[in-house]
């Protein structure tokens, strides 16, 4: 980053107001926003194949937080906290002007007014294979409820509506394990430890694809696919 860029961004974030909260202000151009994030994506594939490109595709899984532009966004900036900060939206307009991006002239398919509402964050947000542990837990608590439906009703469990809706979860936790591809060490346990499920035992079909795509994740896998150590899932 050179002088100009650099300086500019610090007064971008100095003459932003110190209280802006996490979430964009109201009003906020969308454009400059949704812009400015698909621009830091690609800036940041691209300067990880100049750092590291001997890692080929996985350049970009790196993270080394042990320098200055790590810790700005949390203790380069004085005494406040990292969301009473300017956050990045005070700033987004900024850097895309300087490196050039013409993002005023895009016509999106939506509108460009940010009225500040956001969609909930994924399930178990941020953590790495989230979905795959999250249909997990949640094939484990349908198949809890099975049973107690079944223990008060008996035989007519199974024409029940409670019934209908919790086996219907369970088909969306037990497709999940089959289709979503693991990246770390979570998800090949969460899909591992769900194929010792008593239930997930005796239904054939599902326990055979949730193998299948628990060794499709393994032989695909490179030496390096799975650093991180995962804390290990409640055997049921």
């Amino acid at each position: 980053m050179n002088m100009m860029i650099g300086t500019a961004i610090a007064g971008a974030a100095i003459s932003s107001n110190p209280t802006t909260t996490a979430a964009a202000p109201l009003n906020t151009d969308r454009r400059a926003l949704e812009a400015y994030a698909s621009w830091l994506h690609m800036e940041r594939r691209l300067i990880c194949l100049e750092l590291y490109p001997h890692m080929g595709k996985h350049a970009e899984k790196f993270v080394y937080g042990g320098n200055a532009g790590f810790d700005w966004h949390f203790s380069g900036r004085g005494e406040l906290n990292w969301d009473e900060e300017p956050q990045p939206s005070s700033r987004a307009a900024t850097i895309l002007d300087l490196v050039g991006v013409d993002w005023r002239n895009y016509v999106p398919a939506v509108d460009h007014l940010d009225n500040g509402e956001r969609q909930p964050l994924p399930a178990n947000w941020p953590e790495v294979d989230g979905e795959l542990r999250q249909a997990f837990e949640d094939l484990v608590t349908a198949d809890s409820d099975i049973d107690r439906i079944h223990n008060e009703h008996g035989d007519e469990a199974d024409s029940r509506d409670d019934y209908a809706a919790t086996n219907e979860k369970r088909n969306d936790s037990i497709y999940t394990l089959i289709t979503v591809a693991a990246s770390s060490m979570v998800g090949i346990q969460a899909k591992a430890t769900a194929l010792r499920l008593r239930r997930t035992f005796e239904d054939f079909e599902s326990h055979q694809s949730i193998a299948l795509s628990l060794a499709d994740d393994i032989a695909s896998s490179d030496p390096n696919r799975f650093p991180i150590e995962a804390e290990t899932v409640t055997n049921y």
